[in-house]
């Protein structure tokens, strides 16, 4: 099982993701930005807090579960990998809640910082991520966990939740019927 300071480190590149590079990013613009007491803008800030508060509750409880039912961390170095494939909790709806988590946080970033640069580095974001996903991480997850990734694949959507949540056991039940 990893440790908590493994946990940590491999947190490093999502925060790089989320607060570091929307930073730089937005270096350039920040003498343009003010917080008058009256803002126009309201409506979007608030959104923007929001989605920023979700999106984290949403990364961080899928973090907790990679280390608690996965007994290992969000890192892709080998010895640090899940033992266990995680198919409880936003998983039972959703493939990636993780990195649909992260998006909202830069959505959110993009509106409370009512920031274009932003939008455009968050679909970026999103193009990339959908890609390695597609690319590499599918491929590693069917090598661990083989037919029970594959069962769950074919039974849960990549980015788009679905409304029922993933249930393997009433799957084999109506199998066995049959």
């Amino acid at each position: 099982m990893s440790s908590i300071k493994q946990v940590m480190i491999s947190l490093g590149r999502p925060l790089i993701l989320i607060i570091l590079i929307p930073l730089v990013l937005i270096l350039g613009i920040i003498n343009t930005i003010t917080f008058p007491l009256y803002n126009p803008y309201i409506v979007e800030i608030s959104i923007g807090i929001l989605l920023m508060g979700l999106g984290t509750i949403l990364f961080s409880y899928c973090v907790h579960l990679f280390y608690k039912i996965g007994k290992g961390t969000l890192s892709s170095q080998s010895n640090l990998h899940t033992q266990h494939l995680v198919i409880v909790g936003p998983y039972k709806y959703v493939r990636n809640p993780m990195d649909l988590g992260l998006m909202v946080i830069l959505f959110g970033e993009s509106l409370f910082l009512r920031s274009f640069i932003l939008l455009i580095y968050s679909i970026i974001c999103l193009i990339i991520s959908i890609v390695y996903v597609y690319l590499s991480e599918e491929k590693d997850l069917k090598a661990r966990f083989g037919q029970e990734f594959l069962d769950y694949k074919k039974s849960v959507r990549a980015w788009i939740p679905r409304l029922k949540p993933y249930n393997p056991q009433a799957k084999k039940s109506m199998e066995e019927e049959s």
